[in-house]
């Protein structure tokens, strides 16, 4: 695990750790507290194109940010989408 984290993120083990740490064990986003049991996860939340990272996610959270590829329109859009269309 060490060794993937240095490669894909640049951090070491302890260093994700230590960011886990700072945020009181819970997402960025949403809050939960990380459980190691999906999906709470803890992932390492990073901008695609600056390489930097940003924070700790939960796996849904991480993931949902990934599939509107980090785009700030589409989550704005998404925002509105799901508060005009609530029952």
């Amino acid at each position: 695990r060490d060794y993937m984290l240095r490669r894909k993120y640049n951090i070491s083990l302890k260093e994700k750790d230590m960011l886990i740490l700072s945020q009181n064990n819970t997402c960025g986003i949403c809050g939960r507290k990380f459980t190691g049991v999906y999906p709470l996860i803890p992932a390492v939340d990073h901008c695609h194109v600056t390489k930097k990272i940003r924070g700790i996610l939960c796996k849904s959270c991480n993931t949902g940010i990934g599939l509107f590829r980090d785009n700030v329109i589409f989550l704005r859009k998404a925002i509105k989408w799901v508060t005009n269309n609530r029952e």
